[in-house]
């Protein structure tokens, strides 16, 4: 499964929210919600204050606290988080990572709550037990504001938002990309000889010392590091940083 519905951005910009998109999809007994927010993308820093904030402020009980990579398994770290009591002073995430998930009892939920956090991207992923579309917006609204605990908890920032406006029904294959795609855009990545030439103008925008910082982060083991680096210098989105650092020695050459 990828690793989210295809998302649909908001015509009427009268409508202030912080989400621009959200997808449902039943998965065995849990309903799952991929969330595309609407403000800048965050980065490692603000999801360890961000889980920690949410830890502290719904959790009434945290079963689980884990990390993940593209290729690998979940790593399970909530032993070190009862040791520490603070995910953010965790030694294993003083190194980025792919994913952050935090899952536990929520105090809005009622119940069972799993909250997976994306890196460099404006994505969020939600799941609970039972299906309310109505409930997400509301805790996604509330979670980006950190309102928990305040009269204006669980209340959307604009009064006329309509849950079938933003909530999309599953269908198709999901996409892997963290913006909207224009109406009537091509993948460029279907065509290899095409992709290729993009990936190379991409690295060209590489100086020969962003080259070596890259070349060195990725012998030293680092590649989440190198692709945020390159990610960053090149202006692509993860995809594109990522194909790069993955195809290094054809693309990133000193």
């Amino acid at each position: 499964m990828g690793l989210f519905d295809l998302f649909k951005k908001k015509e009427k910009s009268e409508v202030k929210t912080n989400i621009n998109a959200v997808s449902h999809v039943k998965c065995g007994v849990w309903h799952q919600y991929d969330i595309l927010l609407s403000g800048t993308i965050y980065g490692w820093e603000y999801i360890l204050n961000w889980a920690d904030y949410m830890a502290a402020s719904d959790m009434k009980q945290i079963d689980l606290v884990s990390l993940a990579d593209p290729g690998s398994g979940d790593i399970n770290i909530t032993g070190e988080f009862e040791q520490y009591l603070s995910i953010k002073n965790m030694p294993s995430v003083m190194e980025e990572h792919s994913t952050l998930g935090l899952a536990g009892t929520g105090n809005m939920s009622r119940g069972p709550i799993k909250i997976v956090w994306f890196n460099q991207t404006k994505m969020l992923r939600i799941f609970i037990t039972t299906r309310n579309d109505e409930f997400i917006l509301k805790y996604v609204d509330t979670m980006v504001k950190r309102n928990f605990g305040t009269k204006d908890q669980m209340k959307l920032l604009a009064t006329d938002i309509k849950v079938e406006d933003l909530i999309l029904a599953a269908s198709g294959e999901f996409v892997k990309q963290t913006t909207v795609k224009k109406k009537g855009s091509v993948d460029i990545s279907a065509d290899p000889e095409k992709y290729d030439a993009y990936l190379k103008r991409a690295a060209s925008r590489l100086t020969i010392d962003d080259k070596k910082k890259i070349i060195s982060l990725i012998e030293s083991d680092q590649k989440i590091l190198a692709v945020k680096i390159c990610k960053e210098t090149t202006g692509e989105g993860l995809k594109a940083a990522k194909d790069l650092i993955d195809n290094y020695e054809r693309y990133i050459t000193v």
